[in-house]
């Protein structure tokens, strides 16, 4: 398991969240937006860009960039993104990263899931031919918020190049159980987005990681239980991130080595 940062949960100043990636001790980081939130990758200042990550040293192991949150019913729009995705995959071969996370289209009164497995399926096919894989996120307010609906979409897409990121904090919210998703999930699993929180009523109020109830220490021992290897991305959404950060991190690596 490789431990890396979510950046611009920590800031969106890079040369801070590098300094504090390289502190903290995790191995690579995942890439959304840098400078503002309008600055999503592949869409960034790539030359300061790269020359940061040759200062630092630190390698770009998985981006984030937008693409596949509308509507699966509209044909249009994601036939647009998939023209789009070549200049993403380019992005991906300058700064030499293998993993590109993406969302798993919209909630919608009538699903249309086969038109949902054709755009991944095809989005698949273009990655593998420059050795990407496509790591898709149960997101909040998303067509696929729990382990068992995103492991119902990928079993269709059926794409060794289409894989699961999977965010067990979006499924607890959501009601499921994250160990039952898990277990729904767990053979398409490519990417683990790592949070934590405590529930009081009905919010939710974040924590360093290890401090909350999801019970992480279980959960990666579950996903060891699988055979999984792959990211573990470290989200940051404390009060206080640069100090929570850094006990996170720790508890995370140590965690990861088990």
């Amino acid at each position: 398991m490789t431990p890396i940062l979510l950046t611009d949960t920590v800031s969106q100043d890079l040369d801070r969240v590098l300094g504090y990636a390289g502190l903290w001790g995790v191995e690579g980081i995942e890439l959304r937006t840098i400078g503002g939130v309008q600055n999503r990758v592949p869409h960034v200042n790539e030359r300061k860009l790269t020359s940061r990550l040759l200062d630092y040293d630190f390698p770009v192991l998985a981006i984030a960039p937008s693409l596949f949150e509308g509507l699966a019913s509209d044909k249009a729009g994601w036939m647009n993104e998939l023209a789009a995705l070549p200049e993403i995959l380019q992005f991906c071969r300058r700064v030499q990263c293998k993993t590109v996370v993406v969302s798993g289209f919209a909630e919608e009164e009538i699903f249309a899931v086969e038109w949902a497995a054709e755009a991944l399926q095809r989005a698949g096919e273009a990655s593998a031919r420059v050795g990407v894989t496509l790591a898709v996120l149960n997101e909040p307010a998303m067509a696929h918020v729990t382990g068992a609906a995103l492991a119902d979409l990928l079993d269709l897409v059926d794409h060794e190049h289409v894989r699961a990121a999977w965010s067990p904090m979006t499924a607890w919210q959501a009601g499921e159980d994250p160990s039952a998703g898990l277990a729904e999930l767990a053979h398409h699993v490519h990417l683990v987005r790592c949070r934590d929180a405590k529930r009081e009523g009905d919010t939710w109020a974040d924590t360093t990681l290890g401090e909350g109830g999801l019970g992480w220490s279980s959960h990666l021992a579950q996903l060891r239980r699988t055979g999984f290897e792959g990211l573990l991305s470290l989200e940051v959404f404390t009060d206080k991130p640069a100090k929570s950060g850094l006990r996170s991190a720790t508890n995370l690596i140590r965690l990861a080595r088990g």
